[in-house]
């Protein structure tokens, strides 16, 4: 009997990544502006200004890239747990029974906007996913860490002010991006809060 093979058009539909720029897109839909401004906003400020006093405490380039290196470190520990914390959410979610799982799957879905069930899964897979990304641009960092005092060293530039400001900033976004996981997280507690109050009342 000959094997039927998937279509290009089914294997687009089935794509894994099809599902990752859905969550994404989704989760920028879900999320009102004044969540994404301060989600985005608070992790950036705080950024910039531990970066400025670090700076201006210790302006030595090599003391900048030592702190974003230790930064880095203990993030990734941190984000480790946070993406367990969340995907063990999404099972608290899909633990709950066929009922209520159907209540949520119709509740506030209309013509505009879709299910609460499915803005519940998208908030958390999204953090979840963010955290992924970060864990793998973080354990690029670590390996290639020991790399980056010898550029250093050898770099042409002599200016120390321009090696300290350029590390600076790529400190001050990496914490920013960081951070902005950490914000996602502390959002997702509230979100599970309410869940499991309303499978309390139900």
């Amino acid at each position: 009997m000959e094997r039927i093979r998937p279509t290009e058009e089914t294997r687009e539909r089935n794509s894994v990544n099809k599902h990752i720029k859905a969550i994404i897109k989704d989760y920028f839909a879900y999320s009102t502006a004044a969540e994404k401004r301060n989600d985005f906003l608070w992790p950036l400020a705080i950024s910039v200004i531990v970066f400025l006093g670090i700076g201006i405490i210790e302006p030595s380039g090599k003391k900048i890239l030592d702190i974003i290196l230790n930064i880095n470190s203990i993030s990734l520990s941190v984000l480790a747990i946070l993406a367990g914390f969340n995907t063990t959410s999404l099972s608290v979610i899909a633990a709950a029974n066929r009922d209520t799982l159907r209540a949520l799957n119709q509740a506030g879905q209309d013509a505009q906007r879709s299910s609460v069930l499915k803005q519940l899964v998208t908030f958390f897979a999204y953090s979840i996913l963010t955290q992924i990304i970060i864990l793998i641009f973080g354990t690029l960092i670590v390996i290639l860490s020991s790399n980056f005092s010898i550029l250093y060293d050898l770099s042409p530039i002599k200016t120390p002010l321009i090696p300290s400001i350029t590390l600076s900033i790529f400190g001050a976004l990496w914490l920013t991006i960081i951070l902005y996981s950490l914000f996602l997280s502390v959002r997702n507690v509230s979100i599970l809060y309410r869940y499991i109050l309303y499978l309390g009342r139900d």
